[in-house]
């Protein structure tokens, strides 16, 4: 919980005053750029950089610099650039460091950075620039294969989408081999005015006395390393979603790694001067171009679009270097350029166009993949932009609106046109998140006596008793939330339209969070929120079939980087004490630590769920946990925590629940049947039998091992 605009001093807003000008400022530029086509121009950008790296490491090595000490030199820059906008940007966005993350780092630095980069130098210094970026094209193929062996990439050959991805970087590869392998006819040759820079060119040429089977070699297995970098760094970024931080710790291993190297191989203490302004600028352009924007260029669009598609793009240094040796350096340009570029271009066309059409949406009879691929689109590749929010879940006449909504601030976005109004009503979502878990909590208990509110009514309207199923449900791209809702109304059925309403309303207002509150969850946690909605209104319309089994509600992990804490309460019968139960599990369902604390005083059902919940509160925060969701079996304690109200017998409770509460990152309170609150329940109940109190840290209690086990299956 964090606290409301109103709570925060006048020092603190005029300290942020100027950082939130430009923020809104920036969110304003950047919102008229579409995703995809943001995707688009800093591949491109990063590639024209990327081929000049080509041609002034092959004039640093001509200079005589250390290959050792070089790319030491070139990571400390890079380190220092991308190090402060880590730290300050993803202050909030950060899990907690673990072992593990850190030997991941550790390892992509290794891999990605400093075998990357080492064997390059050694491999462009037995060869030549053209060469060693030629070689560079076996990347897209060799990333695409262990994406697809890793299951990263989905591949389906019978599919369109499928075979434009494999075709595509066929014809990339391809092209960058015609670049290489094919001259043809002379399209382009130097006038006189290039004649003297053409010698410069001969400079940067094949490598004379040098080993160029060796060479070879090496730029091979540089390729490997970088492929194998770019795969892994997809599925580590589900897992560490801060992207610079990531980049900044591999930055940080590979600087010590190449630190230590330098200092054990090389003892010339003139290779780790700089002895010319030429060595200084290939120092600074390779830790700033090449190194600091690439890899902050290429994790960016690792985690919107895939490791796939960041490599199908490396062919196009090639035909860059060509041009560049031929327009700048005075160089030819052949006919085998010419096609070579058709190549790539048609490749890259290719597969963006078939992982475009990847993201068709399917609905199966035995899943809601349609919803979910609603959800997993809007969260995963678009990362909640404006074009995506208003080509799903408004109207497309009210894309000016949204932007307006999202850059000023405003709560809500108002419709004139009676059309709007209507369609809108579809994803008419309350924007604050605790207002809407209250709303859904009170219509999911039939004995609350809530009257139902408009946006239930709407959901109850659009949810026609249909029991016709079907095999798959494809829709173009540009279709709208409406079109979405004819489609499954027509061939649907009611629960998958339920699902859609219920992903677009959990999409919608953490939207809204992200923007305005700055508590926005991550997208597994929407996607729960969705599911657990959905289950509170289907409850909710079986007042009058008591004879139906109740939904058991399974407890369920929560994301990576957050701790799920469990806690319950009771009373022993004989009315001489109290006990509570508190239990934190991490995203794998292992054990943070777990509390069982009895009270000597008989206190009453109600007071003491409320001191069982301020107990977690407070042993969380003893555990060192930011980002936190508490469950609870007592939905009335919830609703009256989420309230904010402190009346009644337990409003000092709730005050110092809400209080300590400030003091993690992002934390919710939500409601869990009894079904699934079971490790809590059983050890509440034990406390109670025993009367002693018991405290487990990075372990759990072994009376609780299979319930454990059976809340991970």
């Amino acid at each position: 919980m964090r606290p409301l605009p109103s709570q925060i001093t006048a020092n603190d807003n005029s300290a942020k005053a100027a950082p939130k000008v430009c923020t809104h400022a920036l969110a304003k530029r950047m919102a008229m750029v579409p995703e995809r086509a943001m995707l688009h121009l800093v591949m491109t950008a990063w590639q024209f950089g990327y081929a000049g790296n080509h041609i002034i490491l092959r004039a640093a090595l001509n200079m005589g610099v250390s290959k050792l000490v070089f790319p030491l030199y070139r990571n400390i820059i890079a380190l220092f650039a991308l190090a402060p906008f880590a730290y300050f940007l993803e202050k909030k966005d950060r899990p907690p460091l673990t072992t593990m993350f850190l030997v991941q780092f550790f390892l992509l630095g290794f891999v990605g950075i400093t075998c990357n980069q080492g064997l390059y130098l050694l491999g462009l210094d037995n060869t030549s620039p053209t060469f060693a970026s030629a070689t560079e094209n076996i990347v897209p193929a060799v990333t695409f294969l262990m994406a697809v062996v890793l299951r990263i990439e989905q591949i389906h050959l019978n599919r369109m989408d499928g075979i434009a991805k494999v075709v595509g970087t066929i014809a990339s590869v391809a092209g960058a081999s015609v670049i290489t392998l094919y001259k043809g006819p002379t399209i382009y040759a130097p006038n006189s005015s290039h004649l003297r820079q053409s010698h410069f060119l001969v400079s940067l040429g094949d490598a004379k006395g040098k080993n160029w089977t060796l060479g070879c070699i090496h730029l091979i297995v540089h390729c490997l390393c970088w492929s194998g970098w770019i795969v892994v760094q997809a599925p580590l970024m589900k897992k560490y979603p801060a992207r610079l931080s990531v980049t900044s710790y591999s930055c940080f291993f590979s600087t010590m790694q190449f630190l230590v190297i330098a200092a054990s191989f090389e003892r010339d203490l003139q290779a780790w001067q700089v002895h010319s302004d030429g060595e200084l600028f290939s120092i600074f352009y390779t830790g700033l171009v090449a190194s600091a924007m690439t890899y902050a260029i290429q994790i960016y669009v690792i985690d919107k679009a895939g490791p796939v598609f960041v490599s199908v793009y490396l062919p196009l240094q090639t035909m860059l270097v060509a041009i560049i040796e031929a327009v700048a350096l005075g160089g030819k340009f052949y006919l085998g350029g010419i096609i070579g570029a058709i190549f790539i271009v048609t490749g890259l066309y290719l597969v963006v166009w078939g992982k475009s059409d990847s993201f068709k949406l399917f609905l199966t009879k035995e899943g809601h993949t349609l919803a979910i691929g609603v959800l997993e689109l809007a969260l995963d590749v678009d990362c909640y932009s404006i074009e995506t929010l208003s080509r799903f879940f408004r109207p497309s006449s009210n894309s000016t609106r949204l932007k307006v909504g999202t850059t000023r601030g405003e709560q809500k976005v108002t419709s004139t046109d009676p059309t709007d109004r209507c369609r809108s009503s579809h994803t008419a979502i309350a924007t604050d998140r605790r207002s809407r878990c209250r709303q859904s909590e009170r219509e999911g208990n039939p004995d609350a006596g809530v009257v139902r509110s408009p946006m239930l009514e709407i959901r109850n309207r659009y949810m026609p008793n249909r029991t016709d199923t079907f095999a798959a449900l494809t829709l173009p791209p540009t279709c709208d939330f409406i079109d979405i809702t004819s489609q499954i109304m027509e061939k649907g059925s009611s629960s998958d339209l339920g699902l859609l309403f219920m992903a677009a309303w959990s999409i919608w207002g953490n939207k809204n969070n992200a923007i305005h509150n700055d508590v926005g969850c991550p997208p597994s946690q929407v996607s729960e929120i969705a599911k657990r909605s959905l289950i509170d209104f289907t409850t909710s319309n079986l007042p009058d079939l008591p004879s139906l089994p109740s939904v058991s509600v399974h407890w369920s992990p929560p994301p990576p980087g957050f701790h799920k804490i469990n806690v319950d309460g009771a009373t022993n019968n004989n009315g001489n004490h109290s006990s509570i139960r508190v239990i934190i599990r991490d995203h794998t369902g292992a054990t943070i630590g777990a509390l069982n604390k009895s009270i000597p005083s008989a206190f009453p059902t109600p007071t003491t769920e409320a001191f069982a919940l301020l107990q977690g509160v407070l042993f969380a925060v003893e555990m060192g946990s930011t980002r936190v969701i508490f469950e609870f079996d007592d939905l009335a304690l919830i609703q009256a925590v989420n309230s904010n109200e402190n009346g009644g017998d337990l409003g000092h409770i709730l005050q110092d629940i809400r209080a300590q509460a400030l003091v993690f990152n992002w934390s919710t309170f939500q409601y869990l049947k009894r079904d699934g609150n079971k490790a809590a329940h059983e050890l509440a109940r034990d406390a109670k039998l025993t009367g002693h109190s018991r405290t487990w840290k990075g372990v759990s209690p072994p009376f609780i091992h299979q319930i454990l086990i059976e809340d991970m299956l």
